[in-house]
């Protein structure tokens, strides 16, 4: 393990430890996802105006080195899917909310994953 992955999970190891006993946010804290296979999304998340512009806009760098983005409406503080039980693996938590992969420096994450195109 680099110092640097060891720094990242010890610092992931004190966020799980110190997150709230809500059951709502059991999987959910403020800048980290937790899959119940012990996978994890580092994410940055934006709410907006919803104006017909890109208004949400999720971020997320995986444990597996994948970065995902979504502009599926998580609302502020991930309000939107309080209450939702825990994505199996990042990829089950992908395909729950229309979360794309990109190579985590382009612009990609500009285009739009959710609602989904009919």
């Amino acid at each position: 393990m680099t110092a640097t992955n060891e720094v990242i999970s010890l610092e992931l190891a004190k966020l799980k430890a110190e997150q709230t006993s809500d059951p709502d946010r059991d999987w959910i804290a403020d800048h980290v996802l937790w899959m119940t296979n012990g996978e994890h999304i580092i994410y940055a998340s934006r709410h907006g105006l919803n104006n017909g512009l890109i208004a949400h806009l999720f971020l997320g760098h995986c444990s597996d080195g994948r970065w995902l983005y979504s502009t599926y409406h998580f609302c502020n503080h991930m309000a939107g899917v309080l209450g939702d039980e825990p994505p199996g693996s990042i990829n089950e938590f992908a395909k729950r909310y229309a979360a794309r992969q990109f190579d985590g420096k382009s612009d990609e994450c500009l285009k739009r994953t959710w609602p989904p195109t009919k």
